[in-house]
């Protein structure tokens, strides 16, 4: 059970079901056993805030559930700290790459930026200076999404210089 603060007094607004009845659905000491519901037919109560509880019911005898995020609602919360963390990462990486002067890959590229770690995790129009020793150091413009997505599309390469994949990648996201 998520415990989370009630802004407000769930109130049942849609009922979902009937489905089988499985097994008992209260939890003490929120709510109360009543035996004489178990196997009769379950039903969903979906409140107004996406908060769901299990009631059984058997003839006139009810037994409920706790309120509880929905399924849908846990998935969502999921991802979002998913996203969160996997931002969390990528700031670090920026941060530890150092691009405001220059960060060395390998003995021929250096990539660069302007911008902070944060935009760079954030917004994949970040701009990002590339410079190839093979094209004589000049500043080679693209963005952060540009080398991001050629990284992602580049799967070949020989197994005995991981260093091609990078180097292929990042020259493809060049202009």
């Amino acid at each position: 059970m998520t415990t989370t603060a009630v802004k407000h007094t769930h109130q049942a607004i849609r009922k979902l079901g009937p489905y089988g009845y499985t097994s008992a659905v209260y939890c003490h000491p929120f709510t109360e056993e009543n035996r004489a519901a178990h196997g009769g037919v379950e039903y969903r109560e979906v409140c107004s805030c996406g908060y769901e509880r299990r009631v059984l019911v058997n003839g006139g005898h009810r037994e409920y559930g706790v309120w509880d995020e929905s399924e849908a609602m846990r998935k969502a919360r999921e991802e979002r700290r998913r996203r969160q963390q996997e931002r969390a990462r990528r700031i670090a990486v920026f941060r530890a790459m150092s691009l405001a002067v220059g960060h060395r890959i390998g003995d021929d590229i250096v990539i660069a930026s302007s911008a902070t770690p944060e935009t760079l995790a954030d917004d994949p129009d970040a701009p990002v200076i590339v410079r190839l020793r093979e094209d004589g150091w000049r500043d080679r413009k693209t963005t952060i999404g540009a080398l991001y997505q050629a990284a992602r599309d580049w799967q070949d390469g020989p197994a005995d210089d991981p260093r091609t994949a990078i180097y292929t990648a990042i020259g493809r996201a060049l202009p």
